[in-house]
């Protein structure tokens, strides 16, 4: 799910519905206006900085803009992906998004023309990436594939820090809102604190 900037509104992906737009204090609900030929199911949702767009990605490896006040779809789908899309958001600008999906293939591009202009690949070797987290902001994303967590810094896509991870199975990573610290939690319900800045 996403909260819109002034924290007034949630959009919220399910399995059946779509998006769905709910208002806080009224708690009334509004359903985004999916296209005929758009599947149902959401795999990542985010509301832009000036609160105008929502992006939503399906398991077509495609991902949907929105005029978020209309509620109707802006320009075609966003293409790029060959994989499952992990996670999406916005930069700062409004007009850029960012987009990960599990073959590891990052993506900044224009949300109105389409055009990526940055890619990276951020898997080490074959391994596919399983746990992702990004920042409030967009301006960090942490990866991780089955041997080591990365943090990358947005939109310059470089490698910020790497941590060498335990055999035990990493099942979540959350970035602390302001902070370059990240929580990985662990199958054995351990969890670490990680500071990317620091190591």
């Amino acid at each position: 799910l996403a909260f819109s900037p002034d924290g007034q509104k949630i959009a919220s992906g399910t399995a059946r519905s779509g998006v769905t737009i709910t208002d806080i204090s009224s708690k009334n609900k509004h359903q985004l206006e999916m296209l005929a030929d758009t599947h149902t199911h959401i795999t990542a949702v985010a509301w832009s900085p000036d609160g105008e767009k929502i992006i939503s990605a399906s398991p077509d490896h495609t991902i949907h803009c929105w005029n978020a006040t209309l509620r109707h779809p802006v320009g075609p789908p966003f293409g790029g992906h060959k994989d499952l899309i992990l996670t999406a958001g916005f930069l700062p600008d409004s007009s850029h998004a960012i987009s990960l999906s599990r073959d590891g293939k990052l993506l900044v591009w224009d949300t109105g023309s389409r055009v990526i202009t940055q890619q990276v690949t951020v898997s080490s070797g074959a391994q596919t990436i399983f746990v992702v987290a990004l920042s409030m902001d967009s301006s960090l994303l942490v990866t991780s594939d089955t041997k080591e967590g990365v943090a990358w810094e947005i939109p310059k896509c470089t490698r910020m820090a790497e941590i060498t991870l335990p055999e035990i199975p990493l099942l979540q990573a959350t970035i602390i809102p302001s902070s370059p610290r990240v929580v990985l939690a662990f199958g054995d319900r351990s969890f670490w604190v990680w500071d990317v800045n620091t190591g």
